[in-house]
């Protein structure tokens, strides 16, 4: 009703803020032939601006919804919209449209267990695809009742800190750029090929993750569901029951629980310890440093794949029940200046070969023994059925090894 309302929209508002004339809520001129008076909202909704027709016999009302988010969303630059009340609720009163570009921060309050809310009341969340560059900063909010509660497109960022998303349809489909930081309890599934960053703090999922990438800088992760990126882990991913499905990446941090999949190269010089470990595709673990692994089972696939031990002092490996589908190539870096040992239970089956030399080094798993092993004589290995069987393999395949034997030995070397 344009000939009834010239509205001046603000660029902040707080949730509670009063839709009454004078606060500076609107700037209001009412045209009408009756004379009529601004009343101020009641409930969580605070859109509502009722217009009461005091020189009409028939006590008429009128009443204009405006729904405040929508109006900020979608207009450009630099807006707010705050509370500074943790039970405070805003139900949306319809979609909000596209997200216009600039920043729009929506900032609410934690208090205990109390976290201001948005109630998205079924409709859509944000939808970032401007084609400039659009930020939307969340901060102590709960996200609920959302058919979804954002899509961010190439070139465009959703920054979450001290967030909960839950109870939505759908959760946030990302093609750009997604940031956590603080403390956040993501219950709603993250989709997309865009990329994902833990910058500080502890975030919880407790819904799938799909992005083409996952970097840890700094914070915990814990990951009550499955995963599926390219991971740069530089600090904590704790797995308690979920996969973790990676193509290639590195960890210099810790994973521990759960399930690793790789199906390409993942550098490791931090710590791994999970429940199984799985190479696909003819995926690759590769060793270096310091770095540890500790699995309870391991297998391949029919592509095989590699264990690569390389250059540094190499703590020990465990990989506990293997079962191999393929041959499994042990790449022993030669230059390493110190591996400790490769462990296995004495119930793996399946073949591993040591620096691919196939014919010379092709070890049946079984009981274990300690022995050296062609050009990488720190390495220890704890992989052959009998010592006897070994130990020809060994001398046979002098084209593969040249090993010196002394003269004196004590029973533990």
């Amino acid at each position: 009703e344009t000939t009834h309302h010239a509205d001046t929209i603000l660029s902040s508002y707080t949730w509670n803020q009063q839709d009454t004339e004078g606060t500076g809520l609107y700037d209001q001129t009412v045209t009408h032939n009756y004379q009529l008076g601004v009343t101020s909202s009641s409930g969580t909704l605070k859109d509502t601006i009722a217009y009461l027709s005091t020189g009409d016999t028939t006590n008429t009302q009128y009443t204009s919804y405006y729904n405040l988010l929508k109006e900020l969303n979608t207009q450009s630059g630099t807006r707010n919209f705050t509370t500074d009340d943790a039970s405070a609720t805003y139900t949306v009163a319809s979609a909000i449209s596209d997200t216009n570009s600039g920043t729009l921060n929506i900032t609410g309050v934690t208090s205990g267990e109390n976290k201001s809310t948005i109630d998205f009341n079924s409709n859509n969340g944000f939808n970032l695809n401007s084609t400039s560059a659009t930020t939307l900063n969340l901060t102590d909010v709960n996200l609920t009742g959302a058919s979804k509660v954002a899509s961010v497109s190439t070139g465009n960022t959703i920054n979450l800190t001290n967030v909960e998303i839950s109870s939505n349809t759908s959760g946030i489909e990302n093609n750009g750029t997604l940031t956590f930081s603080g403390t956040n309890k993501i219950s709603n599934e993250i989709t997309g090929a865009g990329s994902t960053t833990l910058s500080s703090g502890t975030t919880t999922l407790n819904s799938n993750l799909t992005q083409d990438t996952l970097d840890i800088t700094s914070g915990t992760l814990i990951n009550n569901a499955d995963i599926t990126a390219t991971i740069t882990n530089a600090d904590t991913i704790t797995n308690t029951s979920g996969t973790i499905t990676t193509d290639g990446g590195s960890n210099s941090g810790s994973i521990t629980g759960g399930t690793l999949t790789t199906s390409s190269t993942f550098t490791n010089t931090g710590s791994i310890s999970v429940s199984a470990l799985n190479l696909t595709s003819g995926g690759a673990i590769n060793i270096s440093g310091a770095g540890t692994l500790n699995t309870a089972t391991f297998t391949n696939d029919s592509n095989g794949g590699t264990l690569s031990l390389v250059q540094g002092t190499i703590n020990s490996v465990t990989l506990g029940s293997a079962t191999l589908a393929s041959t499994l190539n042990l790449a022993l870096d030669n230059t390493a200046s110190q591996i400790d040992s490769i462990a296995l239970a004495s119930d793996s089956t399946g073949t591993f070969y040591v620096n691919s030399l196939s014919d010379a080094s092709s070890l049946a798993v079984g009981t274990n023994y300690r022995v050296l092993t062609g050009d990488a004589q720190n390495a220890i290995l704890t992989l052959s059925p009998t010592l006897s069987a070994l130990t020809k393999q060994i001398t046979d395949e002098t084209t593969h090894h040249a090993d010196t034997i002394l003269s004196s030995y004590t029973w533990n070397q």
